[in-house]
């Protein structure tokens, strides 16, 4: 009715989530105050375009639906910072109108049946954190590494057997997880990294040990016999170190707005 959409306004926030929608409903076009949707948890299978006019929009969450692809128009969210759609079915490759969408800073595309990352996502200049949890990539583009502003990268359960060196390019980089992929070595290259802090190589058992010289990691996840790792030794600042047999923290890449786990995407 005309009468309730005339005063949602001004609403900064809506939060939909787990409500079993199939339809997105017209009328959130009109809420041009809107800075946070939360459509997480429905029965998706597309988004509208006239969601593009949201102007202000600078957290869209539709984890947990049936999202294919997203409209191209979603380029014109000049604003938007975060995107988390993770537990959908966007593969095998992440749409093409997420890497046009340059203002990101924050993408969460968890459990998608991604199998490869494209080049042109140096486009996303602005990228602070990217969650790909979950997916079957093989190898990785050189040109992720031009993201040079990435602050967290998670490329835990893929297929990954080696990283390239140009990770030496994320100078920003302070979390890398890899766990459960099939890597045997990382490169030492790793180790140029300034601020790397959070360094977890999980179940990957062909891994014996990680580059010397990571003078200010200050968490180590790994698995295996502690003997084979003596390069822990030169971590001095090193405050958590976890094994295959602690509990380790899921990064599901799910984040509704309102939830402040931290590492959740």
């Amino acid at each position: 009715p005309r009468v309730v959409v005339s005063s949602l306004l001004n609403l900064k926030v809506l939060i939909l989530a787990n409500n079993r929608i199939r339809d997105v409903i017209p009328f959130l076009s009109q809420l041009k105050a809107l800075e946070a949707l939360d459509l997480s948890g429905n029965l998706l299978t597309s988004l509208p375009e006239e969601l593009s006019k949201l102007e202000n929009l600078r957290t869209l969450s539709v984890c947990r639906n049936k999202l294919r692809t997203l409209p191209p128009q979603f380029t014109e969210l000049r604003k938007l910072e975060n995107l988390y759609l993770s537990g959908n079915d966007m593969g095998p490759s992440i749409p093409l109108v997420i890497y046009h969408m340059t203002s990101l800073k924050s993408v969460g595309l968890n459990r998608n049946y991604i199998d490869h990352v494209k080049p042109i996502v140096s486009q996303l200049e602005n990228l602070r954190v990217l969650s790909l949890v979950y997916n079957s990539i093989e190898y990785l583009p050189l040109a992720l590494f031009n993201c040079k502003n990435l602050q967290r990268l998670n490329l835990s359960n893929n297929k990954l057997n080696s990283i390239p060196p140009d990770i030496e390019k994320l100078k920003e980089l302070e979390e890398l997880y890899l766990d459960s992929n099939d890597l045997a070595a990382l490169p030492e290259q790793v180790a140029s990294l300034p601020k790397l802090k959070v360094l977890s190589v999980l179940e990957n058992p062909q891994l014996d040990g990680i580059p010397a010289g990571l003078e200010n990691l200050e968490e180590l996840g790994f698995s295996g016999n502690m003997d084979k790792w003596n390069d822990v030794s030169n971590t001095a600042k090193l405050k958590r170190v976890w094994n295959r047999i602690a509990k380790h923290k899921e990064d599901p890449g799910y984040v509704e707005i309102g939830t402040k786990t931290r590492g959740h995407m």
